[in-house]
């Protein structure tokens, strides 16, 4: 009963009352489109941080915002995606999401409960790719998104991101200047964070994603064009 409070409660300050979610617990967090019966399905894993709930309620916020379906739901062909790519897209998708948010000063203390809790956290990833998400999210979170009480949780920061960049670096093999071109496209959000175009995010991910070297460039392409396809 906590949590459907606390889905009727976010769903009306995003103004999100007259959308069919269907609300279940489950063991991970995600939303996504159900054809059959027209409505979204939220599944949630009850971590005790609260923003997870509000995020995947933001992905259908910031969908309706821009007018894209498919920043909340998966497109036609994601059993033909790439999972690795697929998760760094979703960190991509999920910083723009989270901006949106910003705007909401009670979010906005969710949010920062959120990071808080992680950067508390030690870092263990199962794949070299989950600290490239991290990577991705925090950066962005902490430098483009999150507004206030940065003094509060900037010494965890730090060492969480240089744990990161430890690992990568060290047992991974990304190289200075990888991080020195990573940064420079992760700077960009920071002009892009308020676009209404969506194929301006397409262009980020791409030129984010290519600088991680999983693929070559042309099918990183064809794999972006399956995550944005045309309306």
């Amino acid at each position: 009963m906590k949590f459907q409070n606390s889905l009727q409660y976010y769903k009306k300050i995003l103004g999100l009352e007259d959308i069919d979610i269907h609300f279940k617990l489950s063991n991970d967090t995600a939303i996504d489109w159900d054809d059959k019966n027209s409505r979204w399905i939220l599944e949630y894993q009850d971590t005790g941080i609260l923003f997870t709930l509000i995020h995947e309620l933001g992905h259908i916020f910031y969908s309706q915002k821009m007018n894209y379906i498919y920043l909340a739901k998966k497109p036609q062909q994601y059993n033909s995606i790439n999972m690795v790519l697929w998760d760094l897209h979703n960190t991509v998708v999920d910083s723009f999401v989270n901006y949106s948010l910003s705007n909401y000063n009670e979010i906005c203390k969710e949010y920062f409960e959120y990071l808080d809790a992680v950067f508390k956290r030690d870092i263990n990833p199962a794949h070299y790719h989950s600290y490239i998400c991290g990577y991705f999210e925090f950066i962005i979170g902490f430098n483009y998104i999150l507004k206030d009480q940065k003094e509060k949780i900037e010494l965890n920061y730090n060492s969480f991101i240089n744990k990161m960049l430890f690992e990568m670096q060290n047992v991974y093999g990304l190289k200075k200047e990888d991080f020195e071109l990573i940064n420079k496209q992760l700077l960009s959000f920071k002009k892009l964070k308020t676009t209404k175009n969506y194929k301006e995010i397409k262009s980020f991910d791409f030129n984010l994603l290519k600088l991680v070297k999983l693929i070559d460039n042309t099918r990183l392409s064809s794999q972006i064009e399956l995550m944005y396809p045309e309306l």
